[in-house]
């Protein structure tokens, strides 16, 4: 899989992770078996956003007129560098939000983030109490796995 991270916002004062290291534990996250039928071609690009542009894309694609943490789009279209399975866009001020309200550090709030939004493009939604709960089953089995890791 090749996964392409930018960091974009410039709004947030904390200290954000590497492109490289965000890389790293989405490389790592992937190896789990909950994303063995995802093409070795595939393509996933992930994009540490500034929050007017994340209020904006909210807006357009789910209309609603505040901010949010994170949006996934499941792309699933060939390309000619490969199959692109998806964008993820995460708002770092929302995070560190996020991240005080759970008292938890700003990375392990992007990890979960980028955990969430992986298990949207692989389908599963939390429109109603059971589909919550089974996608909850997955992010925590995802989250348990890197918690054993070293990412």
């Amino acid at each position: 899989m090749t996964i392409q991270v930018a960091i974009q916002a410039n709004e947030s004062n904390q200290a954000l992770p590497s492109e490289e290291d965000l890389c790293n534990f989405i490389k790592h996250l992937v190896s789990h078996a909950f994303f063995a039928d995802i093409a070795d071609n595939s393509i996933l690009s992930l994009v540490l956003i500034d929050d007017n542009l994340m209020k904006k894309l909210n807006m357009q694609y789910r209309n609603q007129k505040k901010t949010t943490d994170v949006l996934s789009f499941g792309i699933s279209e060939m390309t000619p560098m490969g199959y692109l399975w998806g964008e993820v866009f995460i708002s770092p001020v929302q995070a560190k939000v996020n991240a005080d309200e759970k008292k938890i550090s700003l990375i392990q709030e992007l990890k979960l983030l980028i955990i969430h939004a992986l298990v949207h493009l692989k389908g599963y939604d939390h429109e109603n109490d059971e589909q919550l709960l089974i996608m909850q089953k997955h992010e925590n089995e995802l989250f348990n796995f890197i918690s054993r890791g070293d990412c």
